[in-house]
């Protein structure tokens, strides 16, 4: 990421990555140019610009938790010592599910 600040009428923060503009942040937070959200507003910036890489991260994610899931339930069934996991994966796979749907719908 690359932060550059300049101050005209209002204090303007530009956002960018690999030399791609990503986002702009204004603050017209009085003439002093100290506003105390701007860190908050900058990494809200940052967040929404990655969200497409973490959206497609979490999509991954969760067709691995599906062979993880099957797979555990085969062990399950043959090794004691495994007993649950496959709840623990179903739960894993309800958050990301409960995350991608919050994202796409």
């Amino acid at each position: 990421w690359t932060i550059k600040k300049s101050k005209t009428e209002f204090e303007k923060t530009i956002i960018s990555n690999n030399g791609k503009r990503i986002a702009e942040v204004k603050s017209y937070y009085g003439f002093d140019f100290n506003d105390p959200t701007i860190d908050e507003r900058i990494a809200n910036c940052k967040l929404i610009c990655a969200a497409p890489d973490m959206l497609e991260a979490l999509l991954e994610t969760d067709k691995d938790l599906c062979v993880l899931e099957s797979t555990m339930l085969q062990i399950e069934a043959t090794d004691t010592r495994a007993e649950g996991m496959t709840d623990l994966v179903k739960k894993w796979r309800e958050r990301n599910q409960f995350a991608i749907k919050k994202a796409t719908k």
